[in-house]
């Protein structure tokens, strides 16, 4: 059985705004969100 995560509508704005101000990050915090759909 595969997870996925859901992202609500104000997470997804809030997330573009921190990737705005924090671009470097987004390698990073996109393989912390793919730790739980692998391994829950």
């Amino acid at each position: 059985m595969s997870y996925a995560l859901v992202f609500t509508d104000q997470y997804t704005r809030r997330s573009a705004r921190f990737f705005k101000r924090h671009p470097a990050l987004r390698q990073q915090y996109l393989k912390t969100l793919q730790l739980p759909e692998a391994n829950p």
